[in-house]
């Protein structure tokens, strides 16, 4: 019996001896691959009792990858009970955590949009190998600032698609702290990205080296080094002498000293990523894998960031590697549907709003009116974004297209399209944070037109040679909703039902404001009425009270009569 192929256990198996004068070595040989034998069989007992031990509810929420994974593979189950010692109630505790931590920070769902500002910057990356063939997760501590969030992004997507493709293979970490202050170190940062490698990735990584850490920082690593223990990679400091140590100069950058002139390019993100092919077997050629050529990679991989289909790289697991093929519409309901949870209650409203928030205009009708208000609803990114709704009140097929004063800034998807009689379409439009300053000032120009064709490629020309009372615009402003909460105080969920207040909801405030002016001049009739009856009660007790100081000074004066005859 030997292990499932798809994991290894670290455990070397002798070959037997075919030397008759070897007979004590046989036997050693053959209580070792015993040995091997029932570790195998232990392992997979536990894998199977660890299986059948996970919440069933848990499973429901996780993704259809991670169901797979635990389900019908055995790695990963094997990489928690190898960490803790075949202890199946220590893993299910630390499994049952990752699988929680997976769905709430949406691990497989953290898009290249997200953290496009961070690439862009080259701060974090995957290239090379260090000297014991593992792979390095290079990050560039003077591009992060503290409290950015992102950064934890970048790091768990650069972990995760290492991680899961291939499937559990140890990484080594190098920080480079060249040219970084204390601005830079993030405590935060590390305390998650410890917390991950221990309890989400366990046996991950192989090395934590810090390169080049100014002097000042010294105190800084001390405290770091205190929430290291057994579970945690060695924490190492190296500089320009010492790093060969640990990475061969082919693969240290030239500006750290070494000879490797490689940078980090957007183009290049898909050989950054390994392939599960290529690190199922490890071929060695003239002393160096096949893994270190980029001529390893059979095709160019590329990523599109302006796909029409936005949910491939927003909202689903990105797919390196897999053609980019253009959709049809699937029409507004599925297009509803693929919608964003944050987005979809603000789609409602729009598509609900009353007549009074529409903006029509013969066949076409648009909400909201005349003011788009971009915020941040997606807690994934920093985009602001808001929801256009699309109508087509006439009897043929509507053909739009959505031009913008600065095409730079925006992403609109669908940017066009086509809308049955009747329908309504959906349109996101996304201001990228880094022109959130000047986003004010930009506008929309919604352009319609009744036409039978259903290419939209052709709109131009269409728009030209079409009559017009068949044609119709729309124009909208920008509105930028500021999401400082420590400027009104108020949570994220409540900025969103601020700016997501569509016709529904205001007419709710209308109603609201009616019944509570009813009920102020309900309340100005019961003072008046309360001061009027105050009134006449202080007149009855002055009057009592004259009549009692009257009725004193009778009774005052007949006693000292009285008195007198006396």
């Amino acid at each position: 019996e030997v292990a499932s192929p798809s994991y290894r256990l670290p455990i070397s198996i002798p070959t037997s001896s075919h030397h008759a004068s070897t007979m004590n070595c046989s036997l050693r040989s053959a209580r070792r691959l015993s040995t091997v034998s029932n570790d195998s069989a232990r392992l997979a007992i536990s894998i199977s009792e660890l299986r059948s031990r996970i919440d069933k509810d848990l499973l429901r929420k996780c993704s259809p990858s991670d169901c797979h994974r635990l389900l019908r593979e055995e790695w990963w189950l094997a990489t928690f009970l190898l960490c803790y010692n075949n202890d199946v109630d220590v893993s299910l505790a630390v499994v049952t955590q990752c699988l929680k931590w997976r769905y709430n920070f949406q691990v497989e769902y953290i898009g290249l949009l997200s953290i496009k500002h961070l690439l862009d910057r080259k701060m974090m990356y995957i290239h090379g190998f260090d000297v014991e063939r593992n792979p390095i997760l290079w990050i560039r501590m003077r591009e992060h600032t503290n409290g950015d969030r992102d950064t934890e992004k970048a790091f768990i997507f650069w972990i995760e698609r290492h991680y899961m493709e291939s499937r559990g293979a140890p990484i080594s970490i190098l920080i480079d702290m060249m040219g970084t202050t204390l601005v830079n170190l993030d405590y935060d940062l590390f305390k998650f990205i410890l917390h991950s490698l221990k309890y989400y990735y366990p046996n991950c990584a192989q090395d934590l080296l810090v390169f080049e850490s100014p002097s000042m920082l010294s105190a800084s690593w001390k405290i770091i080094r205190t929430w290291i223990d057994l579970g945690h990679p060695q924490l190492t400091l190296v500089n320009r002498e010492s790093i060969d140590q640990f990475i061969h100069p082919r693969f240290v950058p030239s500006h750290m000293g070494g000879e490797d002139p490689w940078e980090f390019t957007m183009e290049e993100i898909a050989r950054c990523i390994p392939s599960r092919a290529l690190n199922e077997e490890i071929i060695y050629e003239n002393g160096m894998d096949k893994d270190e050529k980029m001529g390893a990679f059979p095709n160019k991989r590329s990523v599109k960031f302006e796909s029409e289909d936005e949910e491939t790289t927003r909202r689903t697991p990105l797919m390196i590697g897999a053609p980019t093929v253009r959709k049809p519409s699937k029409g507004p309901s599925s297009r509803r549907s693929m919608l964003p949870s944050s987005l979809r209650p603000l789609a409602d409203r729009r598509v609900h709003a009353p007549s009074t928030d529409w903006g029509i205009d013969r066949f076409l009708s648009v909400c909201p009116r005349d003011e788009l208000s971009l915020a941040r609803l997606d807690e994934s990114s920093n985009d602001l974004v808001d929801i256009v709704a699309v109508r087509n009140t006439s009897d043929r097929h509507l053909l739009f297209k959505i031009k913008t004063t600065s095409p730079e800034k925006f992403r609109v998807r669908p940017s066009g399209g086509r809308v049955a009689p009747g329908a309504t379409e959906i349109v996101r439009v996304y201001l990228q944070n880094e022109y959130r300053s000047t986003g004010s000032r930009e506008k929309f120009l919604l352009m319609a037109l009744q036409h039978d064709s259903t290419n939209i490629e052709e709109f131009g020309e269409l728009w030209n040679n079409t009559p017009q009372e068949w044609k119709a615009e729309h124009k909208l402003r920008c509105k930028i909703i500021d999401d400082d909460s420590s400027s009104n105080g108020s949570t994220p969920k409540e900025r969103r039902r601020e700016m997501g207040g569509g016709g529904s909801e205001m007419e709710s405030i209308r109603q609201d404001l009616s019944t509570l002016s009813s009920n102020q001049k309900i309340l100005g009739i019961v003072v008046v009425f309360l001061l009027l009856l105050q009134f006449m009660c202080i007149l009855n007790e002055r009057s009592n009270n004259a009549s009692l100081r009257l009725a004193i000074e009778t009774l005052a004066n007949a006693n000292k009569n009285t008195h007198e005859d006396i």
